[in-house]
């Protein structure tokens, strides 16, 4: 068995042997390119996380002003109103000072960095990588360890979820070389 101390300190998370239920915590995912929305959402699914999903930083506003969620995923580069302003206005919301906000990105300009640095409580750099979103969510939202029964059964799901997370992966990497490139030339 796995302590919350235990998963907490390790590198990666351990897809095999545990899964972790964060007892329907609210998650508000802000970003505009689709594919990242979904991305992020197939990530999450199986974690007992109540999703709120949207495209715009001024949306997101809004609906964190709704819901009060329990952490924010955060996009930085948005065509309306970017992650940064989105944020601010955020945290002026009365009951949302505290909530963690995970700033979301491809950037690596040092004025980015250390902006979010400031204003967010974490950051996960894109591509995505699962392991590393859920263990940035283990650092801010409560939850449970849930050991599977079956070790066999385990390991299908492994090889199945490793198999697609890869196609993902090469087809996001691929999406934001493009990008980049886009930016860069």
């Amino acid at each position: 068995e796995h302590t919350q101390f235990e998963i907490k300190n390790q590198d990666t998370y351990n897809w095999q042997t545990n899964k972790l239920d964060f007892n329907g915590a609210k998650v508000l995912i802000v970003d505009d390119i689709a594919q990242n929305r979904e991305l992020l959402v197939f990530y999450l699914q199986d974690f007992n996380l109540e999703l709120i999903v949207t495209h715009s930083g001024a949306e997101a506003v809004e609906l964190a002003q709704k819901y009060l969620p329990n952490i924010v995923l955060m996009d930085i580069r948005m065509p309306d109103m970017n992650g940064f302003e989105a944020t601010e206005l955020i945290k002026n919301i009365d009951g949302m000072q505290n909530i963690p906000n995970i700033a979301v990105t491809a950037s690596s300009l040092q004025s980015d960095i250390e902006k979010m640095t400031s204003l967010f409580a974490g950051y996960i750099r894109k591509p995505l990588q699962k392991n590393i979103l859920v263990k940035e969510l283990t650092k801010h939202l409560n939850y449970i360890v849930l050991e599977k029964n079956n070790i066999s059964e385990a390991n299908v799901e492994h090889e199945e979820n490793n198999q697609f997370d890869n196609i993902i992966d090469d087809e996001i990497k691929l999406e934001f070389s493009n990008q980049f490139a886009e930016i860069i030339i």
